[in-house]
């Protein structure tokens, strides 16, 4: 039974947390609140619980993983299903709002709830669905680091955000990189052997968003572009894979402008791809905001190993268990940690909901 709790029904909190964001959604009213109200929570509870640490619920003392991985990897795709429901329910109040239907108790199967919806409460929607989005993208971070189907899934679920060409480059480039800040087009125009997923001492949270952002999109470009160069291959293709993610967004892209232009036109069409332009950049957002707080100011240098002290942690017992968190290194309190002498301190609270597998199992001296 224990092995049963702690090592998979821990982690259907976060899944149960979306399911009940978009039950909020549907029954309208205060209850679209709900999903910023989840959110709320487990800040607020990652923040009490932040001297409390765990090793992880699904390893044991010898640090061996206790859960099935089978039952955990479908635990993790099926979550592909929820984000997708996630994003036809916010579509379904867009076009609500924009159709202006009247604001009417209704019931379904005994269910009472709210048909139509007023403009603070299509604020409360998108705002909420884009913080669990972002858990969209913690989830298709974790499986980038998987191949086959597992990998597709990733891809599929960043697409739901704009951001599938992160795969690529979380691979290739993060995993290979790491420690070795890309600092901007003024400072190493070819980015080669630079991660711009690691932020350097000084840059703040907002400009790393967009140097992060755009230095992994331009890292999959330029791999791409030689990569085909070498096949022979036309830049402009379906063997693209760096074009590849894009495409895979366009599902979404067509569903938020197509129910937008349904309800009111062309100008309901811009106004419902805003709504999903704030649910990309919020749940971006959380994204880079992780890849802020994990690597700050840490430094490596050029051909040497990646440590467990390139990279900051949180091993409180909230996110560990209520997040799909799970330490992939040696189960020792005494893990080598950041020192003064290679990082700088983070400037902001660590809250993390994933783990990377180059990530420390204890947390860095605060």
């Amino acid at each position: 039974m224990r092995k049963l709790i702690f090592g998979h029904l821990v982690y259907l909190y976060t899944p149960i947390g979306i399911l009940a964001a978009i039950a909020g959604i549907l029954a309208g009213g205060p209850w679209v609140w709900v999903g910023m109200g989840i959110f709320g929570f487990n800040i607020l509870m990652d923040t009490l619980t932040k001297g409390v640490h765990t090793r992880g619920a699904a390893v044991n003392k010898q640090g061996q993983p206790v859960g099935s991985a089978g039952m955990l990897n479908l635990m993790m795709y099926v979550q592909l299903l929820s984000f997708a429901a996630l994003q036809v329910a916010v579509v379904w109040r867009i076009y609500q709002y924009l159709a202006g239907v009247p604001i009417e108790t209704m019931m379904w199967n005994g269910f009472a709830y709210q048909n139509g919806i007023t403009g603070w409460e299509l604020y409360a929607v998108v705002v909420g669905a884009a913080m669990h989005q972002g858990l969209g993208i913690i989830f298709g971070h974790e499986l980038s680091h998987t191949k086959g189907i597992g990998f597709l899934i990733s891809r599929m679920m960043m697409g739901l955000s704009g951001v599938a060409a992160f795969c690529y480059a979380h691979v290739y480039n993060h995993h290979l990189e790491l420690g070795r800040a890309w600092l901007g087009p003024e400072g190493n125009k070819m980015m080669d052997d630079s991660d711009p997923a690691t932020a350097p001492r000084g840059r703040g949270l907002y400009k790393h968003l967009g140097i992060s952002t755009i230095g992994q999109s331009y890292f999959g470009f330029r791999t791409e572009q030689r990569r085909l160069k070498r096949m022979g291959k036309s830049f402009f293709s379906l063997s693209n894979r760096w074009i590849r993610g894009y495409l895979i967004s366009l599902p979404t892209v067509a569903l938020f402008g197509g129910v937008g232009y349904l309800a009111s036109g062309a100008e309901g069409a811009l106004f419902s791809l805003g709504c999903m332009l704030v649910i990309w950049v919020i749940s971006s957002f959380e994204l880079e905001a992780l890849n802020y707080m994990e690597h700050y100011g840490l430094i490596r240098v050029k051909d040497q190993p990646i440590e467990y002290r390139h990279s900051w942690d949180n091993d409180n017992v909230f996110t560990s268990w209520a997040f799909i968190a799970s330490p992939a290194g040696p189960s020792s309190r005494s893990a080598a940690r950041p020192t003064t002498t290679t990082a700088a301190r983070p400037t902001s609270g660590s809250c993390r909901a994933s783990a990377s597998r180059l990530r420390p199992t204890a947390a860095p001296t605060r």
